[in-house]
């Protein structure tokens, strides 16, 4: 956008845009769309022959003009369609790259999306373009993500780009999307699979940063009575997080950990076309380290979590109970070593 008239000229150069979405080599193998593949598994990607970057310059402007972020797409909308004419239209994602210092007139603000949507705002400053957790937070909002809380707290999930993290999304996040899949009979863990409390069934989780498959367990605790009602219902996601990949900065007080979520059960699996963008309250509730033991008391679960293998996957293991943890026996046996090779036959 450009607001020179109201003395706020444009802070960014096209190339310098090109860079920071197709990276410096504008190929689309770096910056955005480098980020955007590895986060989504390859699903979300840039095409570098449609990018297209044009310059709006309305021929007026006022306080209110640039700070109503729907009055300033309806007008650079229309004049984008007056240049580009039908092309337009085959867009998927707008984005509005706002002057550097309008947000000193319009309260603060460092960006906003559509939710859902295709259209995003980002100001030219540190904290928003130039940074891209917040391009790929306000682009995921456009397809239905919210934020991410922890304890009850917005933004205080570290373990992904919707909260506060530097790195890709949470299991409840990918599987929302469709990016993620759950581990063999992990996708509905309820009183059908864990059948009997005490007795403990296992699943072999691949860290997230690798694949998409097999990547999460959803358990949904039907033989809680709380569950049946849908105030108080709640489904958890289990996954494995490794600070490598597209998590490689993750904070080290969650990495290399098995990390447990809360989503509301109703909107998670209840009717999924009414409850597609909704809120579902997805909340960091635990991280659980290598060979340990976790009691979830509001779920009568425990998890017990297995050593980290070099190929970075892990056992996990369920146990629910009536009255008692200790109903759930003690931490599982490591899986055997391989047996050693046979020996060479004598010469």
């Amino acid at each position: 956008m450009d607001f020179s008239e109201c003395g706020y000229p444009p802070s960014m150069n096209e190339s310098e845009i090109i860079s920071i979405y197709l990276g410096p080599n504008a190929d689309g193998k770096g910056g955005m769309s480098y980020n955007f593949s590895q986060c989504s598994y390859g699903r979300l990607n840039t095409s570098v022959e449609d990018f297209t970057v044009i310059r709006i310059k309305p021929p007026s402007c006022s306080a209110a003009s640039m700070c109503s972020w729907w009055s300033m797409a309806k007008l650079a909308d229309n004049i984008a369609i007056e240049s580009l004419d039908i092309v337009f239209f085959k867009f998927t994602f707008f984005t509005y790259l706002i002057p550097a210092g309008v947000e000193n007139v319009c309260g603060g603000w460092l960006s906003a999306a559509l939710l859902p949507g295709r259209q995003s705002w980002l100001m030219s400053t540190k904290q928003s373009v130039y940074r891209w957790t917040t391009v790929m937070q306000e682009t995921f909002r456009n397809l239905g993500l919210w934020t991410s809380y922890r304890d009850g707290l917005p933004y205080e999930d570290y373990s992904t780009v919707m909260g506060r993290g530097e790195v890709c999304l949470n299991a409840p996040e990918l599987g929302r999307l469709g990016w993620g899949t759950a581990a063999e009979y992990g996708s509905l863990v309820d009183s059908s699979i864990l059948y009997m409390s005490g007795v403990y069934m296992e699943w072999l989780l691949t860290a997230t940063y690798m694949t998409h498959d097999n990547i999460y367990i959803r358990v949904t605790p039907d033989w809680l009575p709380s569950y049946n009602d849908i105030r108080t219902a709640k489904n958890l996601y289990i996954a494995l997080r490794v600070a490598k990949g597209g998590d490689a900065v993750l904070s080290s007080w969650i990495a290399n950990m098995v990390h447990v979520h809360q989503v509301n059960a109703t909107m998670d699996t209840g009717n999924s076309l009414l409850y597609t963008y909704a809120d579902h309250r997805i909340d960091f509730t635990y991280s659980i380290p290598p060979g340990s033991r976790q009691v979830f008391t509001s779920f009568k679960l425990v998890v017990y979590v297995g050593p980290l293998s070099v190929a970075d996957t892990i056992l996990v293991h369920l146990c629910r109970y009536l009255e008692n943890d200790t109903e759930c026996p003690g931490m599982p046996p490591p899986p055997p070593s391989p047996p050693n090779p046979p020996s060479p036959p004598p010469p």
